[in-house]
């Protein structure tokens, strides 16, 4: 009875689990095909994706480049224009300077006497002319 038992019990179990075993082998199969399909899909995806992201980070490198020069030349040239208003103030007070040493020409007194000598003969002779006679 036992042994009856046994057989009716096992046999059928054997046989279908052979079965199921091939049919969920075959679905197996075809379900990591399709997994399979879809990692690549997903990797080159990825990959399309990490090449654009490099593009954009060198380029990004090269807008930083770009401004970092830019910054350097324009604090040089900021540097240039300060040390050239400087030299023009130094220009001007030694200019200046200069100009106060030698003094005016109507201060002193022989050019005034000669230019009031030669304007006093000129209006002497506007008013004699301009009289009848």
């Amino acid at each position: 009875m036992k042994r009856l038992c046994l057989f009716i019990l096992i046999i059928p179990n054997l046989c279908f689990s052979q079965i199921d075993t091939c049919k969920t082998y075959k679905e197996l199969y075809s379900t990591s095909k399709t997994l399979n399909l879809e990692y690549k899909t997903k990797i080159s995806k990825l990959e399309t994706v990490i090449l654009e992201q490099d593009s954009l980070i060198i380029i990004k490198n090269k807008i930083l480049l770009q401004k970092n020069f830019m910054l350097r030349n324009d604090s040089l040239q900021f540097g240039l224009y300060s040390k050239q208003i400087k030299l023009l103030n130094e220009n001007l007070s030694i200019y200046e300077k200069e100009r106060d040493k030698q003094g005016k020409w109507h201060k002193r007194f022989a050019p005034g006497f000669i230019a009031g000598m030669i304007g006093s003969v000129l209006l002497i002779n506007a008013i004699n002319y301009s009289l009848p006679q």
